[in-house]
């Protein structure tokens, strides 16, 4: 798992731009930014990831705590094994165009000696390698938005990535041939698409980016994770994560958007301190010895349990949206039947992330009710509205006429177990 760890820090999150969307802004900031710091409950409040993004934008973001120690649990894989990641949107100033970086999902199948890894609802429903591109329709089918073509991927960020993936299997790979050690093999892929739905009257146009990076870790001759020998049978576990990052803005607005976004600079960058100090704390973890950096014990989380407990209610409500996308089919996102008639904004992971009050509402388990505020803003005409994401956005002075507002919400219903 060590291993594995180490691998997905190279791996998953090698991008430098907002089209890649997970990186290491490893160039200067451009002009005209601002920028906002995600911080980790479970590292006191370590500062973990910086994001840079357009001046005068309005942000709000997150840690994702997958992959964390739980409460009561040694080394708990409530998620197939994903490390901690950002969530963010970063809305325009009239609160008609975003950026948001969502939660990473994960799944995974095995086989041999560990064929149960993956039982119960601790990974997505998939048991198999998907494309990337592929994965793009699930999420245009969560959002209920039109999918209106595949778009080439960044070929920059695409080569960058798959160096880094190679590099990661040099290093990974048995150092000599037929040695009985675990071995772990990388496959990446970066893919874009085009979405279209309406906010309100105005016809907008996004596009979704996808990374996925799966792993194959080979057990020779039933090697187990503690380096035991079993039954004389090769186990291979397999694992992927999926990222997303979603902008969309009024179709005439999208260009500027993607060129704004794209630039280098722009963008996450996780920084090297938390990485090193959340490595060393895992290692002493599963060493069992003393932690240097002062990771919070399971004994002593209190501070952040509330945290723990909010990913893994989002890690559940994510796991039902895409079953239900899948169940659902393709069909309702593609082809001339589709028509973008809807005129409110469905609620999507990261509102779920951001939203404090999701774990209120699971409490005692059954079925709870997450309110997702929206402010709703009508021109004096009358002719001209539209729902905004951001209830501090304000569109007089960058709209043309004078506009009023009225909060309201978008109500999602959650099914959760007890806790």
């Amino acid at each position: 798992m060590l291993l594995a760890t180490a691998s997905v820090g190279a791996v998953a999150w090698a991008q430098t731009t907002a089209a890649a969307g997970m990186g290491k802004a490893d160039t200067p900031a451009p002009a005209n930014t601002d920028k906002a710091m995600i911080k980790d409950p479970s590292m006191h409040d370590m500062k973990a990831i910086e994001v840079t993004y357009p001046a005068g934008w309005h942000f709000k973001g997150d840690l994702y705590l997958a992959g964390v120690r739980g409460p009561y649990t040694d080394f708990k894989v409530q998620d197939c094994g994903s490390g901690p990641t950002g969530v963010f949107r970063a809305t325009s100033p009239d609160g008609l165009s975003f950026v948001e970086q969502w939660p990473v999902a994960a799944w995974g199948w095995a086989s041999g000696v560990h064929g149960d890894w993956y039982a119960g609802k601790s990974c997505f429903p998939l048991h198999g390698p998907v494309k990337a591109q592929q994965y793009l329709k699930y999420v245009a089918a969560m959002l209920g938005v039109e999918y209106l073509a595949d778009e080439p991927a960044d070929a920059a960020e695409k080569a960058k990535l798959e160096k880094i993936a190679q590099d990661a299997n040099a290093q990974n790979a048995p150092k000599k041939p037929g040695e009985n050690v675990p071995s772990m093999h990388w496959e990446v892929e970066l893919a874009a698409a085009m979405v279209g739905f309406s906010n309100g009257t105005f016809k907008m146009k996004g596009r979704l980016t996808a990374q996925v990076a799966c792993s194959a870790t080979t057990y020779p001759d039933g090697l187990d994770f503690n380096g035991k020998k079993g039954a004389k049978t090769t186990a291979v576990v397999d694992r992927c994560l999926a990222a997303v990052v979603y902008l969309a803005a009024p179709e005439d607005r999208l260009e500027g958007l993607i060129a704004q976004w794209d630039r280098p600079g722009m963008g996450p960058r996780r920084l090297e301190e938390w990485e090193q100090a959340r490595a060393a704390a895992e290692r002493a973890a599963v060493g069992r010895t003393s932690d240097p950096n002062g990771f919070i014990r399971s004994e002593e989380m209190m501070s952040w349990r509330r945290d723990f407990s909010h990913t893994q209610a989002v890690r559940e409500k994510m796991y039902a949206e895409f079953a239900g996308a899948m169940d659902a089919g393709m069909d309702r996102v593609q082809g001339a039947g589709f028509e973008r008639s809807s005129k409110t904004i469905a609620p999507d992971w990261v509102d779920i992330q951001l939203d404090s009050d999701l774990v209120d509402s699971r409490e005692g388990g059954g079925t709870g009710v997450v309110s997702i505020p929206r402010n709703n803003w009508t021109d004096g005409s009358g002719k001209s509205e539209f729902e905004a994401w951001d209830l501090d956005a304000n569109p007089n002075g960058v709209l043309p006429g004078k506009w009023t507002s009225k909060k309201g919400v978008v109500g999602e219903r959650v099914e959760s177990r007890p806790q």
